[in-house]
């Protein structure tokens, strides 16, 4: 006779990258039947998003809610400046008088110096930045579903992450920063299947 011993974990892991402008954690607790746990994202527009959950075996109940003030900068175009308003030639003059050069003495040689040897110092040159990681995380039971990605070479970073919604959709954040700044696109694609039982308008 067997007996089946009910699960019971927990985890969190969080991660943030200043430079990429990359934030976000994670957190879940599973004891038997009853799961709890929350998640936060940056969001591109400056605001975070934060999604707590729990489900005790009836199904799972979600809480979306969205922290600050979403930030669009204005976009102000650059004109060159005119051109310098047209003005007639200057008057024509005839030439200086041509006056010629003093004779050349040469100077006087100077007393011999001790040689001193000159060592030339290599500078360290900086390597630049390169790496890549990936990882995703799926739980089918808590609906939990996500991913990241990202690599770097020098100055230039791409990447993306995925985060599947509680209404059932998945948004797709891709970003990359070729050493002017970090410019993102945000997807949400799929339909609603699920209604979160509260939800605050961000």
């Amino acid at each position: 006779m067997s007996c089946k011993i009910p699960p019971k974990y927990n985890y969190v892991y969080a991660v943030a990258d200043d430079y990429s402008g990359t934030n976000f954690g994670h957190t879940e607790a599973r004891d038997g039947y009853k799961t709890e746990g929350s998640y936060t994202v940056d969001l591109p527009d400056g605001r975070k998003q934060t999604v707590t959950y729990v489900d005790n075996g009836d199904g799972l109940v979600a809480e979306v809610t969205y922290e600050g003030e979403a930030q669009y900068p204005e976009y102000t175009p650059v004109y060159p400046a005119p051109p310098a308003p047209y003005g007639p030639p200057a008057p024509y003059g005839p030439p200086p008088p041509y006056n010629p050069p003093a004779p050349y003495n040469p100077p006087a040689p100077a007393p011999a110096e001790e040689a001193v040897e000159e060592v030339e110092v290599e500078e360290e040159e900086e390597t630049p930045a390169h790496y890549t990681f990936t990882y995703d995380v799926s739980d089918h039971y808590s609906g939990v579903d996500f991913d990241h990605t990202e690599t770097r070479e020098g100055y230039k970073t791409d990447g993306g992450y995925t985060v599947k919604l509680p209404d059932g959709r998945k948004k797709v954040v891709t970003y990359t920063d070729n050493g002017h700044g970090l410019m993102a696109n945000v997807k949400v694609t799929g339909m609603i299947t699920t209604k979160p039982s509260t939800y605050h308008q961000p």
